[in-house]
């Protein structure tokens, strides 16, 4: 999920505008772009490029 302010893209629209299955969305995505991976609800660990870092709690 992709935030803009209040706005966001879903993974199950973009598969629907994209016509294709997950594993292609997730592999057309960039790898110059940040990756946001969420663990109830918070921010737990940002992805960059080759870089993984987790977020301190």
């Amino acid at each position: 999920m992709e935030l803009q302010g209040e706005e966001e893209i879903t993974l199950d629209q973009s598969i629907k505008e994209w016509e294709c299955a997950i594993p292609l969305i997730w592999a057309n995505i960039s790898p110059h772009l940040d990756r946001l991976y969420y663990r109830d609800g918070k921010l737990w660990a940002v992805a960059k490029g080759e870089r993984f870092i987790r977020v301190e709690q």
